[in-house]
């Protein structure tokens, strides 16, 4: 079992199935990553005293797929490939939570450290994100890592049925947020995606 962990805000994202991957660092020895069909536990402020655990189960690690990132200044994702296939940017910012960032959130990630709504498309929100995050991957313009993918949550079919499972009641304009993005899936054309890619509700 391997634990990952996540800044808070990616915690209702994953809880509602709009994020299920996680693109990290190439690992080796004791400190690997999953493999498929190994069970994750995923919190957020993992080895803090707030850490977190975000489901309330263990999902199953599907995929284990090498993925690199371009970037461009100012702050822009330009190229995903996964498993060396291109895929739509904007498409792979906003399946991994970052759509989700830009509809409820404020963008801290600016070199100026002030705070502002984004109004941009996901792949925007995600080079913020990385630009504040990792700078060095972001000023060499490239990263080359490793798309953990687990399946998808168990299905959240109402407020009660999530304030039943996490012990605390969901916000409704968050909720409705939230459902409104599962219901509506990302706009756009999604290139080449590998043939055992996870099925992500697109096309």
């Amino acid at each position: 079992m391997v634990a990952y962990g996540f800044k808070r805000f990616f915690g209702e994202p994953i809880r509602w199935g709009l994020k299920s991957y996680t693109l990290r660092a190439p690992r080796a020895g004791r400190s690997r990553h999953a493999r498929p069909k190994e069970k994750l536990q995923l919190y957020t402020s993992l080895r803090t005293k707030h850490a977190r655990k975000i489901l309330d189960y263990d999902p199953v690690c599907r995929l284990v797929l090498p993925c690199s990132l371009r970037f461009e200044r100012p702050y822009r994702l330009v190229e995903v490939r996964v498993d060396g296939k291109p895929v739509d940017p904007d498409f792979f910012a906003a399946r991994d939570g970052f759509a989700f960032v830009q509809s409820r959130a404020k963008g801290a990630w600016f070199e100026d450290g002030k705070a502002r709504w984004i109004e941009e498309p996901p792949a925007a929100v995600m080079g913020c994100f990385w630009r504040h995050e990792h700078p060095a991957a972001f000023e060499a313009g490239t990263f080359e890592g490793e798309l953990i993918v687990w399946r998808q949550p168990r299905t959240i079919t109402s407020a009660a049925d999530y304030e039943g499972r996490y012990g605390a009641p969901i916000d409704a304009e968050l909720q409705r947020s939230l459902i409104a993005r599962i219901d509506q899936p990302v706009k756009g054309p999604v290139k080449a995606l590998p043939p055992d890619f996870p099925d992500l509700g697109v096309g």
